[in-house]
């Protein structure tokens, strides 16, 4: 069975490996480093437990710090079936679906609307290059 820790880096709402680690202990010093940054906003550390006989993996959150605060946890574990790969990055955190807020939403209303006036005004040059 080989293990392994990745570090994660939670920058502008999204999530991203940034290294793995053989030792947690190192993976945890560089991850408070890490968090240091002005540009992360929290770690997150994922011990990776890989068995070779089953091809199965496990993966659970060993440790997570955010900015202001820091705990170690035990509180995710999945197992993945034989068949499959080791977990994927965007399978352990998976960012967060984006939302259209209100000015996003009346942009695109003043797209689509200026979109069409341009169509107007291009068939009325049309219609008067074939009238005139």
């Amino acid at each position: 069975m080989s293990v392994s820790y990745e570090l994660y880096t939670q920058k502008g709402g999204n999530w991203l490996i940034d290294s793995v680690y053989d030792a947690k202990d190192e993976a945890v010093q560089n991850a408070r480093m890490v968090l240091e940054s002005r540009f992360v906003l929290a770690v997150r550390i994922i011990e990776e437990s890989y068995d070779d006989k089953t091809g199965e993996t496990l993966s659970k959150i060993v440790f997570s710090a955010q900015k202001g605060q820091e705990r170690t946890q035990r509180r995710t574990e999945t197992k993945a079936p034989a068949a499959v790969a080791p977990v994927a990055t965007g399978d352990i955190v998976p960012p967060p679906p984006p939302r259209a807020g209100l000015v996003r939403t009346l942009l695109k209303g003043v797209l689509i609307l200026g979109a069409l006036a341009l169509l107007a005004l291009g068939a009325m040059y049309v219609m008067l290059d074939v009238l005139g």
